[in-house]
């Protein structure tokens, strides 16, 4: 009489291919709590119109585009991290849609933050992902993210640099991909 195979004890269970992973899970709790926060912030602003703004690091859109680039850049940073953005991208049966930017991780961690809402919009993913992707460059952490962008003059001045950016391949999903192997 044969044998069953032994269970490990602490052997995790095996998940079907169609569930997402540990990992891709929570990019996908930490994107929703800075969509709600996004969120807030602008119902805050539309609620009190008469009020004194908000300096920029705290309005909404300086909230989204920092935390953002920090759950990113945290992301890739790790290993196969940009192969978890790509699968829950592709998970919501999503590819970028501009040949030139399918190698910038923030495009595709952008896409997959915004993915089950999609309120955001393709021309702001895709001036965001320049400007993070820009910033990552210049090894600009998140805290200082905002006024970063503010001193290089916004997404104005970086058309001028997109020419530059391309000069620049080490951080592309296939890099990424191919360093952490």
């Amino acid at each position: 009489m044969a044998m069953a195979p032994r269970r490990d004890r602490n052997a995790k269970p095996r998940r079907s291919k169609g569930e997402p992973s540990e990992a891709e899970l929570d990019f996908m709790i930490h994107a929703e709590k800075i969509l709600a926060g996004y969120r807030a912030r602008q119902k805050e602003r539309e609620a009190n119109p008469g009020k004194q703004p908000r300096p920029p690091f705290d309005q909404a859109e300086g909230f989204l585009k920092r935390e953002c680039y920090s759950l990113i850049r945290n992301c890739i940073s790790g290993k196969k991290g940009a192969q978890i953005i790509k699968s829950i991208v592709r998970r919501n049966l999503i590819e970028p849609p501009y040949h030139r930017y399918a190698d910038n991780p923030y495009f595709w961690g952008l896409i997959a933050i915004d993915a089950p809402d999609q309120e955001l919009g393709a021309q702001r993913i895709s001036r965001y992902a320049m400007q993070m992707f820009y910033a990552h460059q210049n090894y600009v952490p998140p805290i200082h993210l905002v006024g970063f962008l503010y001193q290089i003059g916004g997404h104005v001045a970086l058309r001028e640099i997109r020419s530059d950016a391309r000069k620049h391949p080490s951080l592309t999903m296939a890099s990424l991909d191919e360093y952490w192997g």
